[in-house]
Order: C-alpha cells, then structure tokens, then sequence
C-alpha cells in the first residue's frame, strides 16, 4: 500500500524550487522506487500481489479556495500510474 506523502497549501506562484522538489521527491519518486521493488517481488514470488495507492480526493474533486495545485500534480500521477500499472503487467 502507498500511502506515505506530504501536503501543503500555497498559491500557485509561491511554490518554490525547493517545494516542488519536496512534493516531486516524496509523492513520485517514493511511490516508483518502492512499487518498482514490491512489483519486481510480486512478479518473482509469482503469486499475485496488488498495489493499493491511497492519494487525495482533492485530485479529482478540487475545492474552492483551497490552493493545492501543485500537490495535486502528484497526487494525481499516482492515480494515473496507479491505473496504468493495472493493464502493464
């Protein structure tokens, strides 16, 4: 299950570099590097196995008021790789 992550809220413009690659590094690349590992052991115990991604449902369902695009950019890559890894295997 993925599920680790961090959130924050700024207006667009405010991210910075240095934010982005703190959403980017954790929200992304945690959830490849891990799932790429747990996949890799599934395929070879050769059993079956899920990958279960728990993300935002700000995502899909956007919230006046509540300035979390850039956040939601990941949390939205794991909702897409999520359902892309389903037919890949």
């Amino acid at each position: 299950m993925n599920n680790a992550g961090i959130f924050f809220t700024k207006r667009f413009t405010d991210y910075t570099p240095e934010d982005i690659e703190g959403l980017f590094s954790t929200n992304l690349y945690g959830f490849i590097y891990l799932s790429q590992l747990v996949v890799t052991q599934m395929l070879t115990q050769n059993t079956g196995g899920s990958v279960v991604s728990i993300t935002a449902s700000l995502a899909d369902h956007p919230i006046a008021g509540v300035t979390a695009s850039v956040p939601m950019i990941t949390k939205g890559g794991i909702e897409s790789i999520s359902k892309h890894l389903r037919w890949s295997m």
